[in-house]
């Protein structure tokens, strides 16, 4: 009994001896993308989940975000068996979204957003100020349309209460000449 457990280690140790081949794998390189995408029920509008840490990134400028993060002839070309006219991209985070709309031959032809809830810039807020004295935002939207790259309509809606009364007002950052949420 004894020489069959020493023959038994003996044969154990030498099959793991020779198990212990070492392999030299090639680099990967392993990247985390702030947008991924959902599927769509319309063939010709894709829609992109923005990332919860690239959010703040996103509200702040969400032209700038989608031309940093998109590629636009990549996706032309993974979707390049499709014959489409033009096509819908849109880019949706928790407080808004962005829906921008290419040609065929991938130029940006129009782009329209909505965000709830942002950081109102300097000259918006003191014109908030101004109007408001001593009332409290409850909440705002942020609206902006425009054609390529440049927005041609931009528009803050702001709820403010006092004393258990509430009013709407609208300011559009363009009349202030500073301030826009958005811009290249």
């Amino acid at each position: 009994m004894k020489t069959l457990a020493i023959t038994v280690l003996i044969l154990c140790s030498g099959l793991t001896c020779f198990s212990q081949e070492i392999k030299k794998l090639e680099p990967v390189e392993v990247t985390l993308s702030p947008i991924s995408l959902v599927e769509t029920k319309e063939p010709h509008r894709y829609a992109y989940t923005v990332d919860r840490n690239y959010n703040v990134e996103f509200a702040k400028n969400p032209i700038k975000f989608m031309q940093k993060y998109f590629n636009i002839q990549d996706f032309i070309s993974s979707v390049n068996h499709k014959k489409y006219d033009s096509f819908d991209v849109i880019f949706n985070a928790e407080n808004g979204f962005l829906n921008a709309s290419y040609s065929k031959n991938g130029k940006l032809t129009g782009t329209s957003q909505r965000f709830k809830n942002v950081a109102l810039p300097y000259a918006v807020r003191l014109e908030l100020y101004k109007k408001t004295k001593g009332w409290n935002m409850i909440k705002n939207v942020y609206v902006a349309y425009g054609k390529g790259n440049i927005l041609n309509k931009e528009r803050y809606r702001i709820k403010v209460e006092k004393d258990g009364k509430t009013k709407s007002l609208k300011i559009d950052p363009r009349e202030l000449n500073t301030g826009s949420l958005a811009k290249i």
